[in-house]
């Protein structure tokens, strides 16, 4: 690797074999990276009760995890317990509710488990 060319240690991020101008993000191989300042922005705002919860998915907070969760869990689930009623053609609004039902639950249990992390529990006051 050749000589960098930055200014000075304090205009750059030095990782491992690599050294990333904070301006361009932008190593010298030519490899970009995500800038640290938005992903901290991206994170979900910390919450302590099951409302707060609901409400953070509902604003769309764990869409681009759940959903793709909720795709491939969802296929699955379809396919293994509704499978055969969409092969023989009796759909019905039953049938229709189970395959929505399907997608649902994992995008809610990924949901829950992508916010768990940042809740807040509040001890009791004595």
């Amino acid at each position: 690797m050749g000589a960098s060319n930055h200014a000075g240690v304090n205009d750059c991020c030095i990782v491992p074999g690599r050294h990333f101008s904070e301006e361009a993000q932008v190593d010298d191989n030519g490899s970009t990276r995500r800038d640290p300042k938005r992903a901290e922005r991206s994170l979900p705002p910390a919450w302590s009760s099951p409302w707060e919860c609901l409400l953070l998915i509902l604003r769309g907070h764990t869409f681009r995890t759940a959903i793709v969760v909720s795709c491939v869990v969802g296929t699955v689930l379809s396919g293994v317990n509704e499978g055969g009623v969409v092969i023989e053609g009796r759909v019905g609004v039953t049938t229709w509710l189970r395959i929505a039902t399907n997608y649902f639950v994992p995008f809610m249990v990924a949901s829950i488990g992508y916010l768990a992390p940042f809740r807040q529990h509040h001890r009791a006051r004595r």
